[in-house]
């Protein structure tokens, strides 16, 4: 299946919905760097990539780098992702931190290389950040296309 580009492969989960939030799929820019949950240092430098889902629990990041040997600190939680998403029609950025759920490497047709996505799920961000990004759902569901 393709949606915006990307080709999803063995992505498709059989078992019942476990996300307790709607998403809307739609390629939002953002900004992110990965962190030591231990002593709070940038791992990596600001990176700029998108988004090819979100909802107020997390999102679909798609990057073009990652550093597979920091896999193991990813999935424990010791490598977290902070997170900064530009919603259109919202002056503030929403800023949050996120742990990886899940990432798989894809093949990028439109781009001819692979890319990674990663699903992150929000452990820090304010109800008033969740609350934008609910409103934003909402509101691109009654837009006229």
């Amino acid at each position: 299946m393709d949606k915006g580009g990307m080709e999803f492969r063995k992505l498709y989960y059989p078992g019942p919905e476990r996300r307790e939030n709607v998403r809307i799929y739609q390629v939002l820019p953002v900004e992110f760097v990965f962190i030591n949950e231990d002593t709070s240092a940038e791992l990596s430098k600001p990176c700029s990539a998108v988004i090819q889902n979100i909802s107020a629990g997390g999102v679909l990041l798609e990057v073009d780098e990652l550093n597979e040997s920091w896999k193991d600190g990813l999935f424990s939680g010791m490598i977290k992702v902070a997170i900064e998403i530009k919603l259109p029609g919202i002056e503030q950025p929403i800023r949050a931190l996120a742990r990886m759920v899940w990432f798989s490497k894809l093949w990028k047709e439109k781009d001819k290389k692979e890319k990674y996505v990663m699903g992150l799920e929000f452990v820090d961000i304010t109800t008033r950040a969740q609350d934008l990004i609910r409103e934003y759902i909402i509101s691109s569901f009654f837009k006229k296309p």
